[in-house]
């Protein structure tokens, strides 16, 4: 079985690759088999990712596909915003909608989840991650458990926001082990300099992250948990290295 794993697309839009066309080549030759769409600061239909992502006709060809949506914006209407990352969702037959589970007003809006989670059918995973240390929600293990849990989300393990928190990768494995029956994907890169999204095979900290994957891999027993790489790229290759190192690393 081959192994789900490609880039977020976070830093083509970095480096002028704005069109779904672009994308979809640069991808291509990457040989990436999945792909995390990611929204900027808005689900406005104005906003250029949004209308790049619903107005083009071109078929994705990665065999998962997931969308990062913004943060719950909380003045603005909530149905509205569900409803279209639901669309741009359903528009890019994605799998999964990932949201930073950020509190409001000292509360996670799980009202706002609960929307998402209504997708008219459509088989479209709803899942929060976890934050890195700059945040002061949705690291605690006991609040991520009760999010996936008592409200029915999926999880994304961002392992780099684990290692952050803990250098150990103790409070990753607790996170793998208490919601590995909710996960869809991982988020992968490290760290190097003043860079804490960088590719994985250039990181300091490859180390930990490596052994953290080869861990949690040999427990999901063959299971093709896809990988969606966070770290900076400019170049196709950059991405095929990555793959190449990461299937190496994991025994795909």
């Amino acid at each position: 079985m081959a192994l789900s794993i490609g880039p977020s697309t976070g830093w083509l839009y970095a480096n002028g690759l704005t069109h779904l066309g672009q994308q979809q080549l640069f991808l291509d030759d990457s040989g990436a088999n999945a792909v995390e769409f990611c929204l900027g600061q808005s689900l406005k239909k104005t906003d250029n990712r949004v209308a790049s992502l619903l107005d083009s006709h071109i078929t994705t060809n990665q065999e998962y596909r997931s969308l990062h949506i913004p943060d719950f914006n909380p003045n603005e209407d909530a149905s509205a915003q569900s409803f279209m990352a639901k669309k741009i969702a359903i528009k890019r037959a994605a799998y999964t909608i990932v949201i930073h589970p950020l509190k409001v007003n000292g509360e996670y809006p799980i009202e706002y989840y609960q929307m998402l989670s209504d997708a008219k059918g459509a088989q479209i995973h709803i899942a929060v991650e976890n934050m890195d240390k700059t945040k002061q929600s949705g690291v605690l293990v006991e609040d991520l458990e009760k999010l996936t849990q008592r409200h029915g989300l999926y999880f994304v393990l961002d392992v780099q926001h684990a290692y952050e928190q803990d250098f150990s990768m103790s409070y990753a494995r607790d996170l793998f082990n208490t919601t590995r029956d909710r996960l869809v994907h991982f988020h992968v890169s490290g760290e190097v300099g003043n860079c804490q999204h960088c590719l994985l095979h250039r990181a300091r900290n490859v180390k930990p992250i490596v052994e953290f994957l080869g861990w949690a891999f040999d427990l999901l027993n063959g299971q093709n948990c896809p990988i969606v790489l966070e770290g900076e790229y400019r170049i196709a290759n950059d991405i095929n290295k990555e793959i190449d190192f990461i299937q190496r690393a994991v025994g795909f």
